[in-house]
């Protein structure tokens, strides 16, 4: 959502409400399946798998909600990002430079993650995960603060990310 020089990006959910809405399905079809096959197990663990199914889809649920509920604004002279354990607010002014960088995961994992990274002289002011934002809104982030600021210095990354 923009407004002028006023950039709103709102979190997203994603796919969270796939499992959401599979784990409940799958528990309750699970007995319906195996009622006849396995009588007793069903009956002795119906409670312990119903327990494990609702814990997971409102912990899912937790999840979703604190997706949602997150919010990064450019209004005012002002940058922020708000969730519900973090408020960070810094004037527009003190931003110099924006960059896109890459991770990898350590480990066994295989993952790449991508973070649009804000700075303040040499203090990294916020970090947003490109895979938790909507492109769209971190592109018109990126291109407000380099309209706000001509001497915003972006990496070739970011250059490339928001199209030039």
């Amino acid at each position: 959502m923009q407004s002028g020089d006023s950039v709103r990006l709102d979190g997203e959910a994603g796919y969270l409400i796939v499992p959401i809405l599979v784990i409940p399905a799958a528990a309750a079809t699970a007995f319906t399946y195996f009622r006849e096959t396995l009588p007793d197990f069903c009956l002795q663990n119906a409670e312990k798998v119903l327990a494990i199914a609702g814990v997971l889809t409102a912990a899912l649920c937790a999840l979703a909600l604190f997706r949602k509920s997150r919010r990064v604004e450019l209004r005012n002279g002002w940058l922020g990002y708000r969730s519900w354990f973090t408020h960070v607010s810094v004037p527009v002014t003190t931003v110099t430079a924006l960059t896109l960088e890459t991770e990898a995961a350590s480990g066994d994992q295989v993952g790449v993650d991508h973070y649009l990274t804000v700075w303040a002289a040499d203090t990294e002011v916020m970090r947003l995960d490109t895979a938790l934002w909507p492109k769209e809104g971190l592109t018109e982030l990126a291109r407000a603060l380099r309209r706000r600021l001509p001497t915003l210095r972006l990496d070739r990354d970011v250059e490339a990310y928001i199209g030039g």
